[in-house]
């Protein structure tokens, strides 16, 4: 596992507040390049939130905390109906209990954009 130095998007947010549009853009851009990757290897990461994505020292965006990711085609680890990750950021079919698919990720990303220029969350 590498030692990432840098802050968390959230730490970022808390300490200098909403962000200009083009730097969110550009974090969303490296965010979705992580996702893209992990989804093409199919895993679906599941927690996609400010505080997962450490923006490091040397410039590089990083998406952390696979804790909860699932594999596709594996048996899930947490009980069945049981809602995992964090609610601000859980994409609709998540919190109803259905089956999640990359667009559920997808949905997190938005919904941390959103709150990464705007200063709150949508919801």
């Amino acid at each position: 596992m590498e030692l990432v130095r840098g802050l968390s998007l959230a730490d970022l947010l808390d300490a200098e507040g909403p962000l200009e549009p083009g730097r969110a853009a550009l974090i969303g851009a490296e965010v979705l390049a992580a996702l893209r990757a992990a989804h093409a290897a199919g895993v679906l990461h599941r927690d996609v939130k400010p505080a997962n994505v450490l923006l490091a020292n040397d410039g590089r965006v990083v998406l952390t905390d696979f804790g909860i990711a699932r594999v596709e085609g594996s048996e899930a680890l947490t009980m069945t109906g049981e809602v995992v990750g964090s609610p601000e950021f859980l994409a609709p079919e998540r919190a109803l209990g259905r089956t999640p698919g990359p667009a559920s990720d997808l949905w997190s990303l938005g919904v941390l954009l959103y709150a990464a220029v705007e200063g709150v969350s949508p919801f």
